[in-house]
């Protein structure tokens, strides 16, 4: 077995490599897709209120770019470029990287959330404490007449060649040719500049890289349990079960659910493979409410800020109280603890008392008897079943049959005991938030009456309040959080922000969740895991993956100069194995592995291909009975445009793009729209032609009504549209590797699974002159699934259709729904109600589990049991239940 150490240090390592990537290096490589340099003297960063001094023109431009590209880029206030060569390498790498927000139509650059570009760090070797020492000198963030000269003498102690003269005539700023003409000498200068920049997001992974090496440098017993999992060459193995507490959560959770809150209360590393549109960041929610409600603490670590925004607002729907929970990382959310923090101190008085916990415990324990009834009951038709199919010819089974009719004649609809079923479900959902309320009350509290926590808040207060960088992450650091967890136990940030909010200490949380496994390399989850007890790490390995660059040559030399074996580089590779990887191999097989397999967001025929292909059908599709609604079958879910265009030597199809400008065009309103294209010259062409040629008015309704994103499929993990463009962008003499990246499965997966009601394919391919391997032959050749089936009930039951249809119930030609086999499904007035038959022969008679109830109950279809002896000899009083009972 490798040592830890040694994993830990090659990874460390490895991340250290494509420390280069970070940053912006050159305000004039593709990496900037916009740039506008500034000129007159510099405003936009003297102060708060200080706005961007651009024609509107320019202004807008901007806002339409950076909206129409979505998450894959950022607009970004770049500031003090140094310019010059490195080891022959051309620079003009700004200094500081402030984010600009849009705010009504205008532009602000965000003076709270300043940077330090990373690239400066990685150009000049610079250690991770030189960006805050640097950061320092400007602690509001503001650039006052002396900011950059204190700035460049700081810089001259590191890089003493480095010519600070031409900021003598700051803040007047020098026009883009200017800039570029000096950044093409050899001489290193920092230079009077500032450009408002569209550029593609990076990452900064400095924090990460100081935490890689204190973790080599401890010794391996003082690794956590999911650290050692992680690393170990074994299966996750279960530690004793610590107490669960699901029925007090205000969800309707599913059994993969319900599982997965078992398994991060039983093993030091669990895993949740969450297919797109399976409701995963609301699986993740639930497990830390959950954890919560049992007193714990939650650490949740995304890869980025959407992922992180996303699952705070599924947790503030499941916690009542959101004040328990701390967006952590910048400073603005920095700010809103402050304030948290401020409110607390300044009444020091609870708030007031959201009443008395009652009922909900009564709920639960009426849920289980009504399901131990409902079980007893079917059990009894089941097993009653032939005496009302064939007359019973013993005298003691007449006997029976006889008494047993005496009793069935006053005694309530089992169907009755459902709908009792489902109301008090529903009861339990209402209750179970009133319990969370009175839970997180009282533990506030507790925790406020505790000794200490008071002291610990106020220093927390002052260590916030600071305006130097330094002063203030050595003051976070040094506090003992266990009071702060008592009072915030619910922890957000991002894997690169993680070390600026959170002591280096292990097992600091008892739950640590990481989302967007897949896109996430081994690297950067460890810092995660050591400060965890237990670790859920969620993401889909079907879905994209985390880009590295690091050659497999280079792979080779960091495990040869870390002693580790060519097997081990295999099961650790840097490139190939994403977090979720190395997870699922250490749990497939095993109760720590959790598959949620319920998929909400698409119609069935945009998902089906998807759930075939890559997930072997083991989807549950809970929109199919959208299909059976005359209102959803208004259009056509998937259509396929064979537009015949070509596909020039850039990788561009012009003939898509008309066509999909023109699809835009007429799109409905109150619909989403996404562009999506596996090829980043195709959808740059698509915006450019877009600005260029539709209305200014229709632009801004596309861009603002219809929230039109662009981007390939990088752009739209995790993210979704109404209706999705894709433009494949190929034809028939395309480079046979052009398309191989567009059918790489993972690429391809997240591009045609973004849609959730229409999606319109263009393509310029004869699918049969591709390889019948090909994906995306397969793809473009895909029957029309059908989801409809005939069904027949025996004789025995007749008349049972006519005499719903009698009271308005249409029996529809369906015998599954949601992955759940049915035997007769009904509509009346647009409600659709499944009813199943328990004591026919066949599968017919077969009794439906609970469970699977419930999945109906989740898709919008409750289901009602109906014995066989109560339909032939109660005949009235079920038509009664099912035309005038609360179904």
């Amino acid at each position: 077995m490798t040592s830890f150490k040694k994993l830990t240090s090659f990874l460390r390592d490895c991340l250290r490599q494509e420390r280069a990537g970070a940053g912006i290096s050159n305000l004039f490589a593709n990496k900037v897709l916009s740039r506008k340099f500034l000129t007159g003297e510099e405003s936009a960063s003297s102060h708060e209120f200080a706005s961007l001094d651009l024609p509107p023109s320019v202004q807008d431009q901007f806002i339409k770019r950076t909206l129409l590209r979505g998450r894959e880029s950022e607009l970004l206030y770049a500031t003090l470029p140094v310019t010059g060569k490195v080891q022959g390498r051309t620079i003009c790498a700004p200094l500081l990287l402030y984010p600009v927000l849009i705010e009504n139509d205008s532009l602000r650059v965000d003076l709270e959330d300043l940077r330090l570009n990373p690239a400066i760090l990685d150009i000049f070797d610079l250690p991770l404490e030189s960006a805050t020492n640097l950061l320092d000198l400007i602690p509001d963030g503001a650039l006052s007449l002396v900011s950059p000269a204190l700035l460049a003498k700081a810089l001259l102690k590191s890089i003493p060649d480095l010519d600070i003269n031409p900021l003598d005539q700051f803040p007047t700023l020098l026009p883009s040719k200017e800039v570029q003409a000096i950044a093409s000498k050899d001489t290193l200068k920092i230079l009077p500049a500032s450009a408002l920049i569209l550029a593609r997001r990076s990452t900064n992974v400095a924090g990460l890289l100081e935490e890689l090496e204190l973790i080599a440098a401890i010794p391996e017993v003082s690794y956590s349990p999911p650290l050692k999992a992680l690393l170990s060459d074994s299966h996750t193995s279960s530690h004793d079960e610590v107490r669960g507490n699901p029925e007090c959560l205000p969800a309707l959770l599913s059994q993969s659910q319900l599982k997965l809150l078992r398994s991060i209360n039983t093993f030091p590393v669990s895993v949740c493979q969450g297919p797109p549109g399976t409701g995963k960041s609301f699986s993740l929610a639930a497990s830390a409410a959950e954890q919560v409600l049992c007193d714990r603490s939650v650490l949740i670590a995304c890869r980025s800020d959407e992922a992180a925004d996303v699952l705070q607002q599924k947790l503030q729907e499941l916690i009542p109280n959101s004040q328990i929970i701390v967006r952590a990382g910048r400073k603005k959310h920095l700010k809103q603890l402050l304030a948290k923090i401020e409110k607390i101190l300044g009444t020091q008085t609870m708030p007031q008392s959201p009443g008395e916990d009652r009922g909900l415990n009564h709920f639960i324990d009426q849920i289980y008897q009504t399901e131990s009834r409902i079980r007893d009951e079917v059990e009894t038709a089941l097993k009653t079943g032939d005496w009302f199919r064939n007359p019973p010819t013993s005298w003691w089974v007449k006997a029976r049959k006889w008494l047993h009719l005496k009793k069935l004649k006053d005694k309530p609809l089992l169907a009755e005991a459902f709908a009792l079923f489902y109301k008090l479900h529903h009861s339990r959902l209402l209750q179970a938030r009133q319990h969370n309320r009175h839970h997180h009350y009282q533990n506030l509290k507790k925790a406020l009456n505790a000794r200490g926590t008071l002291k610990t808040l106020s220093t927390y207060r002052e260590a916030l309040k600071t305006t130097f960088a330094s002063r203030q992450e050595k003051a976070l650091l040094s506090l003992d959080p266990s009071a702060l967890f008592r009072i915030f136990p619910v922890w957000i940030t991002t894997t690169d922000d993680l070390h600026r909010v959170l002591p280096f200490q292990p097992e600091l949380f008892d739950l640590a969740i990481i989302d967007e496994a897949a896109q996430c390399d081994l690297a950067s989850a460890l810092p995660v895991l050591y400060r965890a007890k237990r670790a859920l790490v969620s993401g889909d390995p079907k879905q994209l993956r985390h880009l590295s660059f690091l050659s497999t040559q280079k792979l080779s030399l960091l495990a040869k100069k870390n002693g580790l074996s060519p097997e081990t580089l295999e099961q650790f590779h840097y490139r190939k194995v994403s977090l979720i990887d190395r997870c699922i191999d250490q749990t497939l097989g095993t109760k720590a592995f959790t598959l949620l397999n319920e998929h909400f967001r698409s119609r069935p025929a945009l998902i089906h291909f998807s759930n075939e292909h890559f997930y072997g059908g083991d989807l549950r599709l809970m929109r199919e009975s959208e299909i059976l609604k005359k209102k959803q079958r208004r259009h056509q879910a998937l259509v396929m445009h064979h537009v015949g265009g070509i596909r020039d030597a850039k990788g561009i199809n012009l003939q898509e793009i008309d066509e999909a400008i023109k699809l835009c065009k007429s799109i409905p309103e109150n619909t989403t729209i996404g562009f999506i294209s596996p090829y980043r010259a195709q959808v740059e062409a698509f915006l450019e032609i877009l600005q260029k040629n539709v209305k200014p008015g229709l632009l801004n309704k596309l861009i603002k009504t219809h929230r039109l994103v662009a981007g390939t499929s990088y752009s739209f993990q995790g993210d979704e549209r109404d209706h999705i463009i894709l433009s494949l962008a190929l034809d028939d003499n395309s480079p046979e590797g052009a398309r191989r990246f567009a059918e790489r499965e993972d690429v391809f997966n997240v591009a045609i699974t973004r849609a959730r009601d229409r999606m319109d394919v263009l393509h310029s391919l004869t699918p049969d002159n591709l390889p019948t391997s090909s994906l995306i032959r397969r793809y473009l050749q895909q029957p029309t699934p059908s989801f409809n089936q005939g069904s027949r009930l025996e004789t025995t039951l007749a008349d049972l259709a006519p005499a719903l249809s009698a009271i308005g119930w249409k029996p529809l030609p369906k015998n599954s729904l949601s992955g759940v086999p049915i035997d007769l499904l009904v509509q009346r007035k647009g409600k659709i109600i499944a009813i199943d038959l328990i004591g026919t022969v066949g599968d017919e008679g077969q009794a439906v589990a609970l469970s699977k109830s419930l999945i109906l109950q989740r898709a919008g279809v409750p289901l009602y049991a109906l014995r066989l002896d109560e339909w032939l000899h109660n005949k009235s009083k079920v038509i009664a239940f099912f035309h005038e009972g609360e179904l």
